[in-house]
Parts: structure tokens; C-alpha cells; sequence
């Protein structure tokens, strides 16, 4: 045990996996892979329970940007919320593939004519499936998102006959 520092950092023996914790903030420590991979953690218990949390990994991480962050975290649980309760959610988010699929089977094959119900398919497949791998990797899709097959129409304020219909996605506005 001993304060993190850069200094020591660099002397850390990386003959097996471990975890060395910092003296001066409790919770904060530095796991050291065999391959030489250091990463920052931060260890606390929400809930009843243990968790790890990943800050970073040394090199892009420095350990006071490190340190600081973790005081953020652990400030977070000591007012009673669970920084990781987050990352769980988004990774139970649907991607947009996923929505896609299901809006193809639930609206698409159920409500519009083989036509139409062609050409959306083709879009889908041909442009926002790809489009969204390509730029974004997996991407995931907020919980605040509204189904994306619902179809909402306003009307501009006057008495106006201005309308917004987009079929794809509707987010809250």
C-alpha cells in the first residue's frame, strides 16, 4: 500500500494480476495486468454490494486526474446513487439495429402496403443500419426515446396546417 504516484507506478511489478489500493483515498487503486496494462479503479459498495468501476488507464490517465475522478465517484455513492447503475442501462439499451428489426415487424409488415413496406426495408437496410455502424459503432438508443414506429403529428400554432411526421425516429421534443 502506498500513495499512487507516477513514480511508483512505474516501479509496480507486473509478474501476476493485482490490485494495489491508494493509502490516501479509500476505495481508489491501480490493477496491474501481466501484460503491463495498468488501469485505475475504484472500488465501493452500493446496495449492499461490491463494485469495481474502471476510471482509465495509466498513461492517458494521469493518477492525479485519476485520484480526482474517483473522489467524484465515491462522492456520488456517499450521496446514495450508484455510478455503475448507468453503465448497466446503457448496455441494456436496444441498438438501432434491433429497433429497426422490431419496427419492421411490429409497424411495417402489420400497417403499410408491400410497396411502401419495400422501400422502407430498403432504406433501413441500405442506409440507417449501416450509417449507424459505420459512425457510431453499436449505437445504443436512450431510454428516453419513444417508440420509434410512432407516428406523431403537430400542428403549427395558428390554426396552421403544417404538420411533423417522421415515421423513423421520434425523439421527446
Amino acid at each position: 500500500m502506498a500513495r499512487l504516484t507516477r513514480r511508483y507506478i512505474e516501479t509496480v511489478s507486473t509478474d501476476d494480476d493485482h490490485i494495489i489500493f491508494d493509502d490516501e483515498l479509500t476505495g481508489f487503486g491501480l490493477r496491474v495486468r501481466r501484460s503491463g496494462r495498468r488501469t485505475f479503479i475504484v472500488q465501493y459498495r452500493a446496495g449492499g454490494r461490491s463494485r469495481r468501476m474502471t476510471i482509465g488507464a495509466y498513461g492517458p490517465v494521469t493518477p492525479e486526474e485519476a485520484r480526482r475522478r474517483a473522489r467524484i465517484i465515491l462522492g456520488e455513492v456517499a450521496a446514495g446513487h450508484d455510478p455503475m447503475n448507468g453503465v448497466h442501462d446503457a448496455r441494456r439499451s436496444p441498438t438501432v439495429a434491433s429497433l429497426c428489426d422490431r419496427f419492421l415487424a411490429e409497424h411495417v409488415d402489420v400497417h403499410l402496403k408491400p410497396s411502401t413496406a419495400r422501400n422502407y426495408r430498403a432504406t433501413i437496410r441500405d442506409v440507417i443500419v449501416p450509417h449507424s455502424q459505420l459512425y457510431f459503432g453499436r449505437l445504443k438508443m436512450p431510454g428516453h426515446v419513444r417508440d420509434p414506429w410512432s407516428y406523431r403529428r403537430r400542428t403549427s400554432g395558428a390554426g396552421g396546417a403544417g404538420s411533423c411526421f417522421n415515421p423513423t425516429f421520434q425523439c421527446d421534443a
